[in-house]
């Protein structure tokens, strides 16, 4: 059960259909033992087993056979990045040092050749953190097959577990290519301590560090999406019942739709995206690679909850206050359906380091690039 637990937190969410399949493996092998016959009719528990055993690694072959090539193919792109990566850096410092880039001996001409320095880092700190991604996914599934088999050899007492993890699964490049995989981290590990970061490693393995793949959410935003979520709903079922009662003529129902259409808007493109983020992190989509995010920084979805649950309240609070206007003594209530325009704009424009700072700093930088386009000079081929 402990490596369960182990195996379900530490699998890549965007390879989940890629591992092997550890639940069933051991369904199989718990629904033999319960119909296995009684050991006293030796002839009939021997043949029982012998079946069985056939059976069970036939599926383990098929399983490994699957798993084995996903680990080559992501073994063979890691191959292509890391050779691409490591011509880009010679084009780089052939130019910073002043050498013709056609006279540096064996380097093909690159159309994608870097402009910087800095987005070479990234480069190098995103392929990184793929291989790292990949040296735990062989050894996650190196070891779920491991234990099948000495599961099997548990209880189905023989010698073949042992003989099909050393002649099969030894034989795979899931274990002989376990050794280029973790040179290859090591070798990139250098040449960013070396070319990117001036030979400070300390500086460079910072760069490069990858977040805890099992990192725990924080009890914090747990809390504060339950607090949210439960204030969202109830205030919202309050509105729903007083514009219910006290919206008396077809007129008054437009124009409260009509100045609160922003907030409908903001409310369901907010819970959308923690619909549409963890529908895709349950799935296995891998969305850190299609909006191309970084993946040491990326919002769960637990965390998108809390600000669209608090967003959400925010605007249902305004609309009780558009209704209510008149027992809080307001004649005007027509500036109410600015307070959800304004608050998103203005915790989005705070300076302060809270409140996903990171984040938000990055949906400015976006809205810039967009804003900016039109009067940038751009040159293409």
């Amino acid at each position: 059960m402990k490596f369960d637990r182990t195996f379900e937190s530490h699998l890549t969410n965007e390879w989940r259909q890629q591992y092997v399949n550890y639940e069933e493996m051991k369904t199989l092998l718990r629904t033999a033992v319960e119909n296995m016959p009684n050991r006293r009719d030796k002839s009939v528990y021997e043949e029982y087993c012998l079946n069985f055993q056939d059976e069970y690694f036939a599926k383990l072959n098929s399983e490994l056979m699957r798993v084995n090539e996903f680990f080559d193919y992501k073994m063979a792109e890691a191959r292509r990045k890391h050779a691409t990566l490591k011509v880009k850096l010679l084009y780089m410092k052939s130019r910073t040092s002043g050498q013709v880039v056609g006279a540096v001996r064996g380097l093909p001409p690159l159309a994608d050749q870097p402009r910087n320095l800095r987005k070479l880092d990234r480069a190098y700190a995103e392929f990184y953190f793929s291989l790292v991604l990949l040296k735990n996914y062989q050894q996650l599934n190196y070891t779920c097959f491991q234990k099948l088999s000495d599961k099997c050899n548990k209880y189905f007492p023989s010698p073949n577990g042992f003989r099909w993890v050393q002649r099969t699964l030894d034989g795979t490049s899931l274990y002989v290519d376990v050794v280029e995989l973790r040179d290859m981290i090591i070798e990139v590990e250098d040449i960013f301590t070396q070319y990117i970061t001036d030979g400070d490693r300390a500086k460079a393995m910072e760069k490069l560090r990858v977040p805890p793949l099992t990192q725990p959410i924080s009890t914090d935003y747990v809390f504060t999406a339950g607090l949210f979520m439960g204030l969202f709903i109830v205030s919202s079922v309050v509105c729903a019942i007083s514009a219910y009662i006290l919206f008396v003529s077809t007129n008054q129902v437009f124009i409260f739709t009509r100045m609160f259409r922003g907030s409908f808007s903001l409310m369901l493109y907010g819970f959308s995206l923690v619909g549409n983020v963890y529908v895709w992190q349950s799935v296995g989509i891998n969305h850190v690679l299609i909006f191309d995010l970084n993946p040491r920084h990326q919002t769960v979805s637990i965390k998108l909850l809390s600000t669209a649950s608090f967003f959400g309240y925010a605007c249902v609070l305004a609309m009780l206050l558009f209704i209510h206007h008149k027992e809080f003594g307001v004649k005007d209530p027509l500036y109410f359906p600015l307070i959800g325009l304004v608050l998103p704009l203005v915790i989005l424009l705070n300076p302060v380091h809270v409140m996903n700072f990171p984040a938000r700093m990055g949906i400015l930088k976006c809205f810039g690039r967009v804003l900016a386009a039109p009067f940038c000079y751009r040159e293409y081929v």
